[in-house]
């Protein structure tokens, strides 16, 4: 692949923009996922001398973290720092300068791609465009990057940049522009398009979307957001990725999060998103977005993480996943994915259910109203219910039994704006004449009528409107791979927050048609293949799991058959007991294996609880053990930060108080993103189960030495093989036509191994009457 200092230059104006080399664009040589880290406004950072260390604590988890995380490309996303030029006091810059000088220590110096915008408050004088930026060129202008062999050029102003990076397999290029570029901005940016077509694009500015304010209103593109994407991102295919800061428009603390997914006039999605947590506690905590870009599984992932805290936010706009298909949209191949859409009227569905209970009209049926109310207010409560029926099955608009489910998520239309709800999966049965009394004082996140770790967050328990009207999407893809494996499909409930700021959504029966809930489903166009793992099922035998005790931290547990989880007595010394489980063997060419070269769609774990307790999470292993593991053999158990265990939970379950929050029975886990790491190459060390702090009630979870075999630790994982070659298909164009028959009879002719179709070992007539059958069959 040539390198990217093979430039070929173009003049614009004053400045020069390099032309990625042509040819292989979107050549694939490591699908790989990979990061880009987005910093949002540093500016109180740099003002306050006691925050510095969040900017530093950010480059340097970057730092740190690159590899095994793998972090491609940094971006910072403008309002680098607080007072401009500050009167010709530089303090402000200099700490920026140190700290992002972080990322131009990474080996080999210099090769690390990174982009800085220029936001308002790094003008000279604030906001004042007139002032000139030349502060922010010394510290941040092309001479910083002269001669890195990622940075392309810059726009006549100096203020703009343009970047190029490799990852995941692909080139991509990363355009950073000026805070409300004007007109003679996005020409330039126009010119570094139309001299890089095809190549993927992400873009950077200062200000695109904006958060809702107070009152819930106000969320979407700014006025220079629309500019920008109506002069520039809409009618450029190639871009499909905008991030922005400058925005904290509702109550600090829960404010500066905000996206929206344009159609751009190709009809390709644009996320576009903004991160700024400025108002948080200490100019923002240290948080920073991480954007994980899964060409393999044709997904955009955001997670929002501080390095100072070493904590992640969960709620439903700080952690989301985008369908994204890329070889379809970026290399012209064949469509990978589809989506399906579940909405009451929409498409002859109409297997929606919905309904309300209120605990101030306990007896009183309401499953036939246009809203539907989740609200705690002056002692009374209410509870919102949603199911979809019908989704698995053989019919239009159906999902099939022979495909997955890559990504799903519940969108409803708030009406009236407050403070937030939780989701959770609803166990017990329900129809739109349930009321509060039938089901017992209506619905309790107990483990019997709904799961206790709820599936989905937005907002939280503060007194605000902190939900925006409009359309809110919440994540439900574990959901429905848990019902595909045969969980029960009873819908979720909508619990409020203990504030008396309540919110409304628009119901299924609603006249406003357009804001009826949806279930948007993305599935695999191909048919999927399905692998099943089970200590004693079918001749497996790879399952390995024990138990780590603090109590007795010598003990060697594998052979138990059964692994326990606490967080020890309640008002004594803490003693922890940890589970480990793992499955090996998962990959192979050996029958009931997954195939090298296959692409896991998605995997599900079965736990079976054998006596309920509080609760647990979920975390990928990365450190190695065995079944004769012990809690001092692992150095005082596992602790997930990142070394022994992944910080990331990749399920939660119950929760973290005394009590039997996940009950007896069985347990769907879905463990996706653990399964692809070990499809990518990522070393296969299992999960920890570690208590949740404070869940004290001890849980007890079926291992793989169980008496009874179905009671024994399952992973189904689904997969779509690799590719196998079309016997026939000798111009290897995907099909059998009529422009094989020749190429096959020349190779037939000259007794080439090519025109051996009955793989006999011979060239003869069997292998004609052989191609007539495949050619007539098709690939």
């Amino acid at each position: 692949m040539p390198s990217l200092t093979l430039i070929v230059a173009s003049m614009l104006g004053s400045s020069s923009v390099a032309i990625l080399p042509p040819g292989d664009v979107g050549a694939r040589v490591d699908a790989r996922p990979f990061l880009v880290v987005a910093l949002p406004d540093t500016q109180y950072y740099c003002e306050t001398a006691a925050w510095t260390r969040h900017f530093d604590a950010q480059t340097r988890w970057i730092r740190d973290w690159r590899v095994p995380f793998g972090i491609g490309f940094v971006t910072h996303l403008g309002d680098i720092v607080q007072n401009g030029a500050n009167g010709g006091d530089d303090i402000e810059w200099v700490r920026a300068d140190a700290a992002i000088d972080v990322l131009d220590t990474l080996l080999p110096a210099g090769a690390f791609p990174y982009a800085v915008c220029l936001g308002n408050h790094d003008f000279e004088a604030v906001s004042a465009k007139d002032s000139g930026s030349a502060t922010y060129d010394r510290f941040f202008g092309p001479s910083r990057y002269a001669g890195r062999p990622w940075y392309l050029g810059h726009a006549p102003d100096r203020q703009n940049h343009a970047q190029a990076f490799e990852a995941g397999g692909r080139r991509y290029l990363h355009l950073t522009l000026e805070w409300r570029p004007d007109d003679e901005v996005l020409r330039w940016a126009q010119q570094v398009i139309d001299a890089n077509p095809g190549v993927p694009t992400m873009l950077s500015t200062h200000e695109h979307v904006r958060d809702p304010d107070r009152s819930g209103l106000n969320g979407g593109r700014s006025a220079a957001g629309n500019a920008t994407w109506f002069n520039f991102i809409r009618i450029n295919p190639q871009v499909f990725m905008a991030l922005n800061g400058h925005f904290g428009s509702g109550l600090p603390g829960h404010n500066g999060e905000h996206y929206v997914t344009g159609i751009n006039d190709a009809g390709g999605q644009v996320v576009e998103m903004l991160s700024d947590f400025q108002a948080w506690a200490e100019g923002g905590s240290g948080y920073l977005r991480l954007i994980r870009i899964d060409e393999r599984n044709n997904q955009l992932v955001v997670r929002t993480f501080s390095p100072s805290l070493n904590q992640y936010q969960t709620d439903f706009n700080s952690q989301m996943r985008f369908s994204l298909d890329f070889a379809h949209r970026f290399d012209g191949a064949a469509r990978a994915t589809s989506t399906l859409t579940f909405r009451d009227g929409f498409a002859g569905y109409g297997g929606m259910h919905d309904a309300q209970l209120n605990s101030a009209s306990p007896s009183t049926a309401a499953g036939t109203g246009s809203r539907i109310a989740v609200a705690s207010v002056d002692g009374a409560t209410s509870q919102g219910l949603v199911r979809f029926d019908g989704l698995f099955g053989a019919g239009l608009g159906q999902i099939p039994a022979d495909r997955d489910i890559l990504l799903a998520k519940l969108r409803l239309a708030i009406a009236n704006t407050g403070s937030g709800l939780s989701l959770h999966e609803v166990l017990a049965d329900w129809n739109e004449l349930s009321t509060w009394n039938s089901l017992t004082g209506g619905l309790s996140p107990d483990g019997l009528d709904l799961m206790a770790a709820p599936v989905a967050v937005a907002g939280a328990a503060v007194d605000g409107n902190l939900l925006p009207l409009g359309f809110i999407e919440l994540d439900v893809t574990s959901s429905l791979r848990a019902i595909m494996n045969g969980g029960p499909d009873k819908g979720w409930a909508l619990l409020p927050f203990a504030t008396p700021n309540g919110i409304e959504f628009t119901a299924s029966e609603s006249g406003e048609f357009l804001n009826r809930p949806q279930l948007v489903v993305t599935i695999p166009e191909a048919r999927v293949e399905i692998a099943s793992f089970q200590q004693g099922v079918g001749g497996y035998a790879g399952t390995q799991d024990t138990e780590l005790r603090q109590s007795n931290p010598d003990a060697i547990l594998g052979s138990a058959t059964s692994l326990g989880v606490d967080a020890g007595a309640p008002g004594a010394t803490p003693s922890p007991r940890q589970g480990l489980l793992r499955f090996d063997g998962l990959f192979g060419e050996e029958p009931g294996r997954i195939p090298p070269g296959s692409r896991v769609t998605s995997a599900v774990l079965t736990l079976n609880v054998q006596e309920a307790g509080s609760g647990f999470t979920l975390h990928r292993m990365l450190a190695p053990w065995s079944e004769v593991s012990t809690w001092n053999s692992l150095a005082a158990g596992i602790v997930a930060t990142d070394v022994e265990a992944h910080r990331w939970t990749e399920h939660v379950a119950g929760t973290p108080s005394d009590g039997p929050w996940v009950r007896n029975g069985t347990l769907r886990i879905d463990v996706s993103d653990s399964v692809q790491a070990w499809e990518h190459g990522e070393p296969n060390h299992g999960w920890a189960i570690l208590p949740r702090a404070g869940g004290v009630d001890d849980l007890l979870l079926s291992s793989s030495e169980a008496l009874v075999t179905s009671a024994r630790p399952r992973l189904v994982v689904r997969f779509l093989p690799p590719a196998r070659p079309c016997i026939g298909d000798f111009n290897a164009d995907g099909g059998i036509d009529g422009s094989d028959v020749g190429a096959f009879f020349v190779a037939w002719e000259a007794a080439e191994p090519a025109a051996d179709l009955n793989a006999d070992g011979g060239i003869d007539i069997e292998d004609v009457i052989a191609f007539v059958r495949v050619w007539e069959v098709g690939c």
